[in-house]
């Protein structure tokens, strides 16, 4: 079993020791899931927070039959129904694997008892809820005050290999326009790189002696 890609994520945010490390490394299990199996489905109520060891996942709902991309998560990404995992209330959202996807798993026991027994692992639990939210706050003022192409910009920026591994249409749906439009953001994007002149390089003249 495969944690270090999570212990070195951890340790960027807060330093371990090797007891609380240890005790939570014991705690937790390795799900290997894949391409199109579902991590979460609807209506279910979210037992894990999966953290992507490889591969990818996406997180979507659906509306008037249309499955609407809130989410991509690939790898040292978390992923989980967050406010169903809290209330244990049914989930709205489903999490689908995109790629053959290794994920490590820890369940709402895990957390209250690194919570409640390690003052690291509160910190931890605290940190990354701040990063999650403010993610989710930079997403939705993305769709309030960006243009599509600043939003296709972000994700490119975030993923730059995303249009290697997820199909347009998923990427097209994530930042809320259509397939087409997206197409069109591209190519003119690209015509764009086109039209700037090159570079030129600048020589330095060596006196001669």
């Amino acid at each position: 079993m495969s944690l270090e890609n999570i212990k070195q994520f951890v340790y960027s945010f807060v330093p371990m020791t090797n007891e609380e490390w240890d005790d939570f490394e014991g705690r937790v299990h390795i799900k290997k899931v894949r391409a199109g199996d579902f991590i979460l489905e609807q209506s279910e109520i979210c037992l894990h927070v999966g953290f992507v060891n490889k591969g990818a996942a996406r997180v979507y709902y659906m509306v008037n039959g249309e499955e609407i991309n809130a989410h991509f998560a690939f790898e040292n990404l978390f992923v989980c129904d967050y406010q169903s995992f809290l209330t244990q209330q049914p989930s709205k959202y489903f999490i689908q694997a995109m790629e053959d996807t290794e994920m490590v798993m820890i369940d709402r026991e895990t957390t209250e008892y690194g919570f409640g027994k390690y003052h690291n692992w509160e910190k931890f639990g605290r940190l990354i809820a701040e990063y999650y939210y403010i993610l989710i706050e930079k997403r939705t003022e993305s769709f309030l005050f960006k243009t599509a192409e600043q939003r296709y910009l972000e994700v490119v920026e975030s993923f730059p290999d995303i249009f290697e591994r997820v199909p347009l249409y998923h990427i097209a749906s994530y930042l809320g326009i259509k397939g087409p439009s997206l197409s069109r953001i591209r190519r003119r994007l690209v015509g764009k790189k086109k039209e700037k002149p090159a570079k030129v390089k600048q020589v330095t003249l060596k006196r001669i002696a």
